[in-house]
């Protein structure tokens, strides 16, 4: 089942593309397979939604299909804003992204009807999970899987750019002081505020 789910971005109204498969409603007899809203209406409440990484998109998620399939479980992948079949321009590298798993969230839980909900974030899928999660403590999350995050994006970069490069340190901090106005200007978010 595929939809378009609506954000309200820095930069006005966005569309996330979103897939959820559903694991097989089994049965015998004529209305033994069911597909899109009809299987979904007769499908398990539990979900895990997978959060990709900076340079991925939904599909990155799949490898977590054969699990969640024999738990009865179903998949949610959903392409940030700037990536994969997402319309934008830019991924904030968790700043937006926790605000997108916000609304996911809340449309899987009054539209849909999920009651157990779990996150898998990989790289700055992770980050973004926790970030959602330090943002909205009273939420009744079943677990959360962070594979490989980051503690703050300019932490990340820094340690990035010198140990794959002769880069001084304070060189890569200088240009980091530049990009930040340029990325505040552009996508509308303080890398120094990714943490």
């Amino acid at each position: 089942y595929e939809f378009l789910l609506p954000w309200s971005g820095p930069k006005g109204l966005t569309n996330l593309a979103v897939s959820i498969i559903v694991p097989a409603c089994g049965g015998h007899g004529p209305h033994a397979e069911a597909h899109g809203v009809e299987a979904l209406e007769r499908a398990s409440k539990n979900c895990l939604i997978y959060c990709h990484s900076h340079h991925g998109s939904r599909t990155e998620g799949m490898y977590l299909l054969e699990l969640t399939l024999e738990r009865s479980i179903n998949l949610v992948l959903m392409d940030f804003a700037g990536a994969g079949e997402s319309q934008g321009e830019y991924l904030s590298l968790g700043f937006y992204e926790r605000d997108q798993i916000r609304l996911l969230i809340e449309h899987l839980r009054r539209q849909m009807g999920m009651q157990r909900i779990g996150l898998w974030g990989k790289s700055m899928g992770a980050a973004s999970v926790l970030m959602y999660l330090g943002s909205n403590p009273n939420e009744s999350i079943a677990c959360a899987v962070v594979d490989s995050s980051f503690d703050k994006l300019k932490h990340a970069l820094i340690n990035q750019t010198t140990s794959t490069s002769k880069i001084p340190q304070f060189a890569v901090k200088a240009f980091l002081l530049f990009a930040r106005s340029s990325i505040e200007k552009k996508a509308h978010f303080d890398l120094y505020k990714v943490k």
